[in-house]
């Protein structure tokens, strides 16, 4: 027994008519005529209560839409064809009303064995949408909300990856994601109505998302296996029999995926559509697609498959390289698709292209086979690529019988048994002041190349990031202050050292005839094992390249204090009446971006790099008080918490009292002082339990307090936590990056290192931390952020002055002496290459290296050399890359991976799973992975994209001879990738080496050794 509201609203939210029902324990019909009146359509809508619960439900009804569907009309088709045969197809197009229209027809066709990697099929549904809505009622609730952040430290646990070889995308139609919190929340509700959105005007759009197209249907009368109309076309398998009899073997070599694509198509004034090709000489099944359209558009889909093959056929499954001295083995399908028994032969010929003439003497290229109807065979071929093969070899495979014949040919490329191997020593000065390096004294390799490169003086490449004063792309807060505070503390590093203008003028100076401010990516590309130009990071090497060659611009002030004051003006644009910043314009503001804004901004000042005005000033307490109501606001939520005395200190709780002490002249509110003293005492008593950053804050902020037997523990502690090494020197190996937005491991080292200088200033331990500093600039490509600024800070202006030493580097290999002296300005950078045949005694096979001065030199020596590829020798090095062969199987219980041994060899079929196991001890940019591929191995994912994989984003691209990756930064750690592969032939191949490398910093490389795989 329940009263229902009916109404019935138009499309512009009239309500036409409105009564109460009474339904009963029975089912009612409701007829509502459609009026002329109605326009568009209407909303019908029902709303009851029924034991405290409201039920809205609301039907909208349309007005029927004109048929804006064209059909396809086959004229002249043949879906079945002789491969390289010349069609000519003619095609109709009508409206609804089997009208003729004028329509352009977009028409392709291709390969649809390529569907196998990538289904495709054109989207294309312009609908005219009409927008129906009608008020309805809703239980309201009103509430406010506060939340608090937590992040702890913890270590990661390994999960288990689950990997398919395909994954069923055909029912997905959308993800929705369901977002839950423990908070509980309270609201009185009440009943409302909501406001109405008024009517849309009719649209025709093309919707983003749309549903694959529906295809145009045939007319009964139409045969789909094989439709020819007015233009009658025969196909007749014995009149070609005869024909293939009379005539020689015609080899098929024109492949192509793609039969034709014609984007612009015009019907004639009977409405049809005409063109003609020439079919590629594949035997396989193609995809045609036409898609036609009107200028009002209407719109029409057709899509069909096309067949070509031949009575007798030969399907090759060739390799996609040969490399000389593998044992390959040539396989061809040999197919009989005729209703006759075929006697005949199969032969292969391996030809050079250059003059046809034979590279590799098979003892039976011929082999004879019988097919009955409608039957294939398999024939295969094997052989050893002789080393004297080269560049590419032409392949012949060809059926041939006296009911007809088939051929393939194709080229094939031949890789070399010998690669160029390139390895590096890279050396670190700076404690000891000579290094002797061992040269390769090896009988089985070919020396190519030796290459010393010297750097006396690296921490002008510090300089060189410098960032250069411009504007930021994107209009948020984070942007613009970046650009405010780097901008600002790089012109004060620059003007502040009397030197760097100076340099940085004769660095401009030399303009295009120095290397000296060109992008490290963009430097040594003899060195390394790829081009830029085939990696992904060809802009970012310009972008580099251009911030070097402003640097000059760090010096008109009047510039820099235009864009300082430029970026101040949309930092007040962008704070918030309550004195916070959000990240855009209009969003709420954030304590965590308000924190940050506030810590740069008083760095600034305790670096002495501005003196602020009385407007920003003002700014940063109208942000002061907006985070200490913050505070305040969440201890007052704390305290509504059973137990709430058992909370434990949050990273933002720390963060804001460490900036908090900053302003020491600006006295908080007197309302958040009780919060203050509470959150103190517990970094106080929790101090130990904090990352190695939030430790550094606590002992900052306890020293500043007057607490200075809290902070001496925790400088004990971090003085027995750090690392010391030679070429690093000191830093904290746990100082990984954090869970807040702004916390990278040179935020962090820069923090400590602050404190340490404010705190326990030592010269030496200074030098120390700065070395680590520098040691990362030495692999990454530092961006123009506060934290690099940061650093670049800490590099120049504390410590030791290694900008004024006169650092020089000599090194004597064999009778000759190589300086610094005659290397790039201020870096003191040296490059010598000598060609191997010139190293003749075995002096010359060593190289001796000395440095003069304090600051810290490196340098490396690469030795590039010929040698049998399944020779090679492991290297290893800072960066270092492992190989391992697992083949996948599955007794039952689920998938096991077994390693490759020779005692339990592949097999044709085998599923390979390649493992790269990467570690780095240290964080790098632009590192590229070439894992080189066994001939018999097939990529079980031909295509490219980028994938996430145990903290790590890389990009995959495999290629004929190899999958490569490439890391745009590459974490501190170990890290395991894997990649399929399916074994396609027998025989035995050479497995190949892998090889990483530091783009950026090309002394860091390192490879596996060479193998050989086989496979029965």
């Amino acid at each position: 027994d329940t009263h229902i509201l009916y109404e019935i609203y138009t499309a512009d939210n009239k309500c036409t008519e409105r009564k109460y029902i009474r339904l009963s324990d029975e089912n009612r019909t409701f007829r509502i005529p459609f009026k002329e009146t109605d326009g568009e359509g209407f909303t019908v809508s029902f709303t009851f209560v029924k034991d405290g619960k409201m039920y809205v439900r609301q039907i909208p009804v349309q007005r029927r839409q004109p048929n804006r569907r064209l059909n396809i009309q086959v004229k002249t088709f043949r879906d079945h064809l002789l491969p390289g045969s010349k069609e000519n197809w003619k095609f109709r197009i009508t409206d609804a009303d089997s009208s003729t229209v004028s329509a352009e027809v977009l028409a392709s066709m291709y390969d649809a064995s390529l569907d196998k990697l990538l289904p495709f099929s054109w989207s294309f549904s312009p609908q005219r949408y009409v927008y129906l809505y009608a008020p309805r009622f809703s239980e309201g609730t009103a509430f406010t909300n506060s939340s608090r952040y937590e992040t702890e430290n913890r270590k990661g646990l390994t999960i288990p990856q689950y990997q398919y070889n395909q994954l069923d995308w055909q029912d997905v139609l959308s993800i929705g994601y369901r977002y839950g919190r423990n908070n509980r929340l309270y609201a009185t509700g009440a009943v409302m109505k909501s406001a109405t959105v008024p009517a849309v005007p009719e649209v025709l759009s093309i919707t983003n998302d749309s549903a694959p197209l529906e295809e145009s249907a045939i007319k009964a009368d139409q045969d789909v296996a094989d439709i020819i109309a007015e233009e009658e076309v025969e196909s007749e398998y014995p009149a070609l029999f005869r024909k293939i009899q009379q005539e020689p073997v015609k080899l098929r070599e024109n492949f192509a995926e793609t039969a034709f694509f014609y984007p612009a198509l015009v019907t004639d004034e009977a409405g049809d559509v005409a063109f003609s090709f020439t079919m590629p000489e594949s035997n396989t099944t193609w995809k045609l697609q036409l898609l036609a359209q009107t200028e009002d558009l209407k719109y029409g889909y057709l899509s069909r498959e096309i067949m070509t093959n031949k009575p007798l056929m030969v399907t090759p499954a060739l390799p996609r390289f040969l490399r000389q001295g593998d044992e390959v083995t040539f396989t061809t399908q040999v197919s009989n698709q005729s209703d006759a028994t075929i006697d005949g032969r199969a032969s292969l010929e391996l030809f050079d292209p250059d003059n046809d003439q034979p590279v590799i003497c098979l003892t039976k290229s011929q082999k004879p086979f019988t097919l009955s109807a409608d039957s294939t065979t398999t024939i295969n071929w094997s052989f050893r690529v002789p080393a004297s093969a080269s560049g590419v070899i032409g392949c012949r495979i060809i059926a041939d019988s006296d009911k007809g014949s088939d051929g393939e040919q194709h080229l094939i490329p031949v890789l070399p048994n010998e690669i160029l191997v390139t390895e590096s020593t890279p050396f670190y000065l700076f404690d000891k002041n000579e290094e002797v390096i061992r040269l390769k004294n090896d009988k089985n390799i070919k020396p190519f190349r030796t290459t010393l490169e010297l750097t006396a003086n690296p921490v002008w490449y510090a300089v060189q990031a410098l960032p250069t004063l411009t504007q930021p792309e994107n209009d948020n807060i984070i942007s613009w202050f970046a650009s405010y505070y780097s901008n600002t503390l790089a012109s004060y590093i620059a003007t502040a050292h009397p030197r760097i203008q100076q340099v940085i003028s004769q660095w401009k100076a030399q303009g295009g005839n120095a290397s000296t401010l060109y992008s490290n990516l963009e430097k040594n590309t003899e060195l390394k094992n790829i081009l830029l130009q085939e990696t992904p990071w060809v802009l970012e090497a310009g972008s580099e390249t251009e911030q070097k060659q402003r640097l000059s611009l760090l010096f008109d002030m009047n510039r820099a204090a235009g864009q300082r004051e430029i970026a101040l003006r949309h930092l007040l644009d962008l704070q918030t009446p309550d004195g916070g910043w959000g990240w855009f314009k209009g969003m709420y503001p954030s304590q965590e971006l308000t924190l940050y804004i506030l810590k740069g901004m008083s760095q600034l000042t305790e670096l002495n790099a501005v003196e602020y005005d009385q407007q920003e000033k003002e700014m940063q307490i109208k942000a002061l008080k907006f985070v200490d109501k913050q505070i305040q606001s969440d201890y007052e939520s704390l305290q509504k918490i059973k137990n709430w005395q058992k909370n434990e200190i949050s990273p933002l709780e720390i963060e804001y009292l460490f900036v908090r002490s900053h302003y020491r002249d600006i006295p908080e509110l007197s309302s958040a002082r009780e919060a203050i003293r509470y959150y103190t005492n517990l970094a106080e008593k929790q101090w130990n339990k904090q990352s190695i950053h939030g430790k550094g804050e606590i002992a900052w902020l306890m020293w500043r307090n007057g607490k200075k037997e809290i902070a001496g523990k925790i400088i004990t502690w971090l003085r027995k936590t750090a690392s010391t090494s030679p070429d690093k020197g000191m830093y904290w190996a746990n100082n990984r990056r954090g869970a807040g937005t702004f916390t990278s491991p040179i935020d962090t080292h820069c923090l400590l290192m602050a404190f340490f200088n404010e705190v326990s200033p030592d010269k030496q331990e200074t030098d120390r931390m700065k070395q680590w500093l520098l040691s990362q600039k030495q692999t990454q490509n530092w961006e123009s952020v506060p934290a690099t600024v940061n650093a670049i800070y800490a590099l120049l202006l504390t410590g030791s002055d290694w900008l004024d030493t006169n650092n020089t580097c000599t090194a004597q290999w064999g009778k000759q002496i190589y300086s610094t002296t005659n290397g790039e300005l201020a870096t003191g950078y040296l490059k010598v290459t000598v060609s191997d045949e010139k190293i003749t005694t075995s002096e010359e096979n060593s190289v001796s290296i000395r440095k003069e001065g304090s600051a810290p030199a490196w340098g490396a020596v690469y030795e590039q050399y010929f040698q049998h590829i399944n020779d090679v020798k492991k290297q290893k090095g800072v960066l270092n890359v492992e190989k391992k062969l697992f083949v996948e199987t599955n007794d039952g219980s689920g998938q096991q991976l077994r390693p490759v041994t020779p005692e339990q060899p592949l097999r044709v079929g085998d599923k390979v799973i390649v493992r790269l196991v990467v570690r780095t001890d240290r964080e790098m940019d632009y590192v590229f992975l070439k894992d080189l591929r066994a001939g018999c191995f097939e990529p079980a994912n031909q295509l490219s994209g980028s994938i996430y994989r145990d903290g790590v984003w890389y990009y995959q691209s495999p290629t004929d001879v190899s999958e490569n990756f490439f890391f745009d930064r590459l974490p501190q750690g170990t890290f395991v990738l894997e990649y399929a592969v399916y074994v396609t032939r027998t025989g035995e191949y050479a497995g190949g080496i892998s090889t990483i490398q530091c783009l950026y910093a090309p002394e860091f490389v390192s490879h596996t050794e060479g193998n050989i795989v086989r496979v029965d």
